[in-house]
């Protein structure tokens, strides 16, 4: 069994108690894990307020850390292990869904977004971030504060509720939960991974209106946004030509807007059928700020309409040769200022 050593940090004597006897239950449980399996036990439920722990069986506890610790042996760094168990009669009466990944910014609030998408409630969520050590293939060698931050979540399904979309369906079967969630990581991957470069075309953009005579206050406002009021998930660049033609710089879709065919309104998702009226409206040189909202929900830090600000790009002359789109969402202080 694994070394006792995580409980004698622990100052409560009920919950040493209790952790001890699920650590007991742990090495009967699943013997062959590795010796870190009870400092992982105690920093899974480490947020787990005590009198809520112990209403929990030992077996129950330790099935938890087992079941996470298990599927978190293997995993490539840069890739998220995602997966979702039905109830079952070792499970529980709830499904449970698993994730090991990287550690980065928006997890927990994503995972929480698309459940709430999908219409599935949360009963438990148990969250640690720990240091862990790989092999070059992936395999877990060992719990260690110096390796690479991990998030290991479980996070326990509760009743379903009514969902914030059309796609959300109390009957969700396991693999397609697993499936949005894992699709969840990704975006949470690429807009986490690509936010410096976003940031500096925001910057970029607010350097360009500071150049338009009367945009200022819309450099302000951008030079605003950048200074952590806005989330930034997607950037696009529209080009606009003289003949009304519209089209896409593909070297700057960065984030959530990385694939050409996400069309963030519906009235550009084919760019030759643009009707006149909108075509008109895109090349006219005021306002030379926009903010609207998008058609489609951020799976990314909060589920709801995510927020879009666009910015013109002028000729010389001052015709309107693009737009820039930072698709996101305003930090949610930022509704509660001037």
């Amino acid at each position: 069994m694994a070394n006792d050593m995580p409980l004698a940090t622990i100052t409560d004597p009920a919950r040493a108690e209790i952790l001890a006897t699920a650590a007991e239950a742990l090495g009967r449980l699943a013997p062959d894990l590795p010796p870190d399996s009870v400092a992982f036990l105690v920093a899974l439920h480490d947020a787990v307020p005590t009198a809520e722990l112990a209403q929990d069986s030992p077996e129950a506890i330790a099935a938890a850390a087992a079941s996470l610790m298990s599927f978190a042996l293997q995993r490539m760094p840069g890739q998220a292990s995602v997966r979702v168990l039905p109830p079952s009669l070792g499970q529980g009466s709830q499904a449970v869904a698993e994730i090991v990944t990287d550690d980065m910014p928006f997890l927990v609030d994503s995972v929480l977004a698309t459940l709430v998408l999908r219409g599935r409630g949360v009963r438990r969520l148990l969250h640690p971030v720990l240091g862990v050590r790989r092999s070059a293939d992936g395999r877990f060698a060992a719990l260690d504060a110096g390796g690479a931050a991990e998030s290991m979540m479980r996070v326990t399904l509760g009743p379903a509720m009514a969902g914030l979309s059309a796609s959300a369906t109390a009957t969700d079967d396991v693999s397609a939960l697993a499936a949005a969630l894992a699709r969840t990581m990704a975006e949470v991957r690429l807009a986490v991974s690509q936010f410096e470069p976003m940031l500096a075309l925001l910057r970029v953009a607010e350097t360009e209106l500071a150049a338009v005579a009367g945009a200022e206050e819309a450099a302000a406002f951008l030079r605003w946004m950048a200074e952590d009021n806005f989330v930034l998930l997607g950037h696009r660049r529209l080009t606009l030509s003289a003949d009304g033609a519209i089209g896409i710089a593909p070297e700057e879709n960065l984030g959530l807007l990385s694939d050409a065919a996400l069309p963030v309104f519906d009235v550009l998702r084919d760019l030759a059928a643009v009707p006149p009226v909108v075509r008109a409206a895109l090349h006219a040189p005021l306002p030379p700020i926009t903010v609207a909202k998008a058609n489609m929900r951020a799976t990314v830090h909060r589920p709801q309409h995510a927020d879009v600000v666009m910015t013109r790009l002028y000729a010389v002359d001052g015709s309107v040769t693009g737009l820039r789109l930072f698709y996101g969402l305003f930090a949610a202080g930022a509704y509660n200022r001037n």
